[in-house]
């Protein structure tokens, strides 16, 4: 009977796959938004693959959104991955050939904002040029209706119009990295979305490289520019670093990267297979990308693709927060297209794998950079300013540590984790609740504030160790312990600072509503829902608006020197932990990190 059974259930089973494998079909699979978007722009950009293509009509609707000077002559060349074939077909030279005769001419858009007498090098008319393109096309390029977040590597200060095309939950963040030729203003008036970066270094991108932030959209199209910033850094590292940050990079690479005997395509794949013959605990441990050609440029001699990849799969080692190692464990950030995002919490110290691996999925991924990170970077001052006041209108919660905070749509704050229930209350409340927040964005009394843990961590709990985590000024005239804020003495004891009365006092006398703001209670002491309390009055909305029009009315300044990093783990004092990564996804030992970029390493904890 057994055997009976067979050829019949064989039968039905050859019938059944000649049914789902007809000719002519194809599986499919339910996609998500983003490859919709993608699907759609690879569509657009097939109709207008002609060779030559012929001069396009410019679209009325997105040419009125784009600036006058907008000057690429000839749009309408995006041929995704056509040109690749020509590689294949007719060797490098061929290729390279064919690919200036498609390619855009363009002149200089900033070419009356430049100092006279200045060589203008291509590279910089040709990332013009390409944004100028990703604005013409965004909607087919970027889905501008959705909340998303953007990382530029190389903002060079000018006007900057895409804010203006997008939806206003998107956030800007732009890493300032001026041009020589291109004086800047000693101020320029932001979108409010939009946020102003320190300039790249090795610090600060291989200290990203290790977060666990993944942005939607990224432009790196200065590559050489960013190449020269964050030397000595390997190109590789660098290049394939940049990309396991986002879920799409527009890339151009330097002028001179034909001299790699490779296409722009090729080189970007070999940097990605050369980081990962070598991985480590923390940053990338898997990296699978799409490598498209979206336009293509050409000035002064110089012939450059612009470059649209998009990561398939990523697998990086992250951190809790900004170069943060804390008690032998770290998460595993794993992305891959078209499926939800997630943290796996990595146990790496035998003592604290009780429990296994946690895998947390986060089911619906919200545009957002860890406040702890985007300090740890470096912002002006002025920011830090506006980011305090900002974090005052949202209620007080458990915990209030600088990495439970995040920056998400239209650049504003929120709390990381709102509902939050805690019994106990042992957290700053009122003028010491907003001191607390002063420390960590580095505009309290004081300079240079460190984390430590003044006692033995002998478990995976701190709090059960007997000791107290402390933050110590670099001076050490301040200390904040047990909930409050004290300054050093004469016989060198330690006493609480009194705040006063904000309102009696008229601290804010520009923004009278901050005195209010600053006086409320504050309480940390949460069950199931907040109250008067813990909620923030509707003085602090108006005190974070006035604080607002008062730092950046005016403008943010756009001073290389004025941007400083900030963050309160560089120096940490916690010998428990062997750690074989401190900082960078290569550094094999512990070391202080400096606040403003590697010119102020410190030798030693202070």
């Amino acid at each position: 009977m057994k055997h009976g059974l067979v050829l019949p259930f064989v039968y039905l089973l050859g019938f059944w796959c000649c049914f789902l494998f007809q000719p002519g079909q194809k599986l499919q699979r339910e996609d998500d938004p983003e490859e919709i978007a993608m699907l759609r722009a690879a569509q657009v950009a097939a109709a207008m693959a002609q060779c030559p293509p012929p001069p396009a009509k410019k679209d009325k609707v997105l040419a009125s959104k784009v600036p006058a000077q907008c000057s690429c002559e000839t749009p309408g060349n995006s041929s995704r991955g056509m040109l690749s074939k020509g590689a294949a077909n007719g060797g490098l030279a061929q290729y390279r050939k064919e690919l200036t005769k498609r390619a855009t001419k363009c002149t200089d858009p900033h070419s009356g904002d430049r100092a006279k007498g200045t060589k203008v090098p291509p590279s910089s008319v040709i990332a013009a040029c390409a944004l100028q393109w990703i604005a013409r096309n965004v909607e087919a390029e970027l889905d501008p209706t959705r909340p998303q977040i953007l990382f530029d590597y190389a903002y060079n200060g000018m006007q900057y119009d895409l804010p203006t095309l997008t939806d206003k939950q998107w956030v800007y963040l732009t890493s300032l990295l001026p041009e020589d030729s291109l004086p800047l203003p000693e101020r320029r008036v932001l979108a409010d979305n939009q946020l102003l970066l320190g300039s790249p270094s090795e610090y600060r991108v291989q200290s990203l490289f290790t977060t666990n932030s993944l942005f939607d959209v990224q432009f790196a199209l200065r590559m050489g520019d960013i190449i020269a910033a964050t030397q000595p850094l390997e190109v590789h590292r660098l290049l394939a670093g940049m990309l396991g940050m986002g879920r799409v990079t527009y890339l151009i690479l330097s002028c001179d990267s034909h001299e790699s005997g490779m296409t722009d395509s090729e080189f970007v794949k070999k940097a990605v297979q050369q980081r990962l013959s070598n991985v480590g605990e923390m940053g990338l441990h898997q990296l699978d990308v799409k490598v498209e050609v979206a336009s293509v440029f050409r000035f002064g001699g110089c012939t450059k693709e612009l470059l649209r990849v998009s990561p398939q799969k990523i697998h990086r080692g992250v951190r809790l927060k900004w170069c943060y190692y804390p008690l032998g464990t770290k998460y595993d950030l794993i992305y891959r297209r078209g499926d939800m995002v997630q943290l796996v919490h990595r146990y790496i110290l035998q003592w604290t794998r009780f429990g296994g691996d946690k895998v947390k999925t986060i089911r619906k991924w919200h545009p957002s950079i860890n406040m702890g990170d985007i300090l740890g970077w470096g912002l002006p001052r002025q920011q830090r300013e506006v980011l305090l006041w900002d974090m005052l209108t949202q209620p007080s919660c458990p915990d209030p540590a600088i990495q439970n905070w995040l920056l998400s749509n239209r650049g504003r704050v929120v709390r990381i984790d709102p509902n939050q229930q805690s019994w106990k209350n042992k957290h700053p409340v009122a003028r010491q609740y907003v001191e607390f927040l002063r420390l960590f964005l580095c505009v309290s009394r004081g300079e240079g504030w460190r984390q430590r843990f003044d006692g033995a961590v002998t478990s995976a709990c701190m709090s059960c160790s007997g000791g107290n985590l402390i933050h110590v000024s670099k001076d050490r005239e301040y200390k904040f312990f047990e909930t409050a804020l004290h300054k050093k003495t004469k016989d060198g004891s330690y006493h609480p600072v009194p705040l006063g009365d904000a309102v009696a006092n008229n601290e804010y006398p520009e923004c009278p509503a901050c005195n209010q703001c600053v006086m409320h209670t504050w309480r940390s002491l949460k069950l199931f829902w907040h109250n008067n309390k813990s909620l923030p009055p509707p003085a602090c909305t108006e005190c974070y608006d006035c604080q607002r029009q008062k730092e950046l009315g005016k403008g943010v300044s756009l001073q290389v020197g004025d941007i400083h990093g900030c963050t309160d783990v560089e120096g940490v004092e916690d010998d428990s932990v062997e750690r074989t990564e401190f900082c960078y996804d290569n550094q094999m030992k512990p070391v202080p990190r400096p606040s403003a970029g590697p010119e102020n390493i410190k030798k030693g904890p202070y």
